[in-house]
């Protein structure tokens, strides 16, 4: 698809920028002049076309709407202003498309399905809420928090998993340059003698050789092993589990389990949703995840009548003690969605912390092994050339 970027200038010399569909070019020009303005110059630019909007998107695009909103625009005139002012490529093209399909008639929720993650089933059940009740303003504050805390805890991943790929990088890198230029040196140097050279120092000298013969392998090699690991991470759901049966990691997992299943559903009971809806919502959204069978069955006996708690019980490996009491008083009191809330913002809370407490081990701890490594490549390759020095001295 292809876009006509124009620029364009008032009676008052107020210039004007904006972008209209290729098709709509020969309307463009009598559109300008009946808003005063005298078109300049234009430009035909192809539209890139987008698959999902991330959520750091989404916290842009939720806010900006609630503002626009908030200022007595319309939805379909907050994304028109949004086209014409956002300085962001890709959302500046998905909002553009947007505003084309909202011309012609179609629900904002159907075409904002095509630019969410399948997985993020809460995004458009509330916007499918907002067209029924028209309460977009708080539906687009909740959306925009929800995105705001995807964001935050993808961000305290990346700053935990961060430290130790640059302490790793630097450990590969000092590894290739000690093998590539001077362990075959080193190498030289004992060929020439009758020293005896221990298995260790032969097996660096090994190393070496295929490091000298085959760089580009060696290099590339934590790419592929990453590259290969995240494969199998998306071709085999069930081996996301194994997380599970590390101790530290395990309540990083469930943490974030907790939080994430409490906020979808409270938002959706908040916003009008059954409890056997939001369930099948929460089922759908990890329908690539281990726990999705368990989160079916969940859903089915629900459905049947039963309540939550019973299951949750049923369950109690999965869901912790404080998870399931809170549930439980929820359903009792008839205050499900306010528990539900606690939960989230507990579990949001507790697994924060769990991330700035391993960032903080994990920094000496890679430095112990950033030690470890130099000290047996460097004590492994020279340490028969100091004890021929030594040999020398005494003899």
């Amino acid at each position: 698809m292809s876009i006509i970027e124009y620029k364009a200038i008032s009676a008052s010399n107020k210039i004007t920028i904006g972008s209209v569909p290729e098709d709509h070019l020969n309307q463009l020009e009598s559109r300008l002049l009946e808003q005063g303005f005298r078109l300049i110059s234009y430009r035909c630019t192809k539209q890139k076309r987008y698959k999902t909007l991330s959520y750091l998107h989404q916290q842009a695009l939720w806010r900006s709407l609630r503002y626009y909103m908030m200022s007595g625009f319309t939805l379909v005139d907050g994304i028109k202003h949004m086209v014409q002012s956002s300085v962001d490529e890709k959302l500046q093209s998905v909002l553009h498309t947007v505003y084309q399909y909202l011309q012609q008639g179609q629900q904002f929720s159907l075409i904002m399905k095509a630019y969410i993650d399948k997985t993020d089933v809460l995004t458009i059940s509330l916007l499918e809420s907002a067209e029924q009740t028209g309460d977009y303003l708080e539906v687009f504050a909740d959306l925009e928090e929800y995105a705001t805390w995807q964001v935050d805890f993808k961000g305290s991943v990346q700053q935990s998993l961060r430290y130790p790929s640059i302490v790793f990088g630097a450990i590969w890198v000092s590894i290739f340059c000690i093998l590539y230029f001077f362990a075959p040196q080193l190498s030289s140097y004992l060929q020439n003698t009758a020293y005896t050279v221990p298995t260790l120092t032969s097996l660096l000298m090994g190393l070496s050789q295929f490091v000298v013969q085959w760089p580009w392998v060696w290099i590339s090699f934590p790419f592929i092993v990453g590259i290969g690991f995240k494969a199998v991470y998306r071709m085999f759901p069930n081996l996301r589990s194994v997380g599970v049966y590390i101790p530290g990691i395990r309540s990083l997992i469930f943490g974030y389990y907790y939080a994430s299943i409490a906020k979808v559903l409270y938002l959706q009971l908040k916003h009008g949703h059954s409890l056997v809806n939001s369930w099948k919502n929460v089922q759908t959204a990890y329908a690539e995840d281990w726990i999705e069978p368990i989160f079916k069955k969940i859903a089915i006996k629900i459905e049947q009548g039963v309540s939550l708690t019973t299951m949750l019980k049923q369950y109690g490996w999965l869901f912790s003690k404080f998870f399931i009491q809170l549930v439980e008083v929820g359903e009792q009191t008839n205050m499900l969605g306010d528990n539900l809330r606690v939960i989230s913002a507990y579990y949001e809370r507790d697994t924060q912390q769990r991330i700035v407490g391993y960032i903080k081990l994990i920094e000496p701890l890679m430095l112990v092994f950033m030690g470890i490594i130099l000290i047996v490549i460097v004590g492994g390759l020279f340490y028969p050339m100091y004890e021929q020095i030594g040999m020398a001295n005494h003899g």
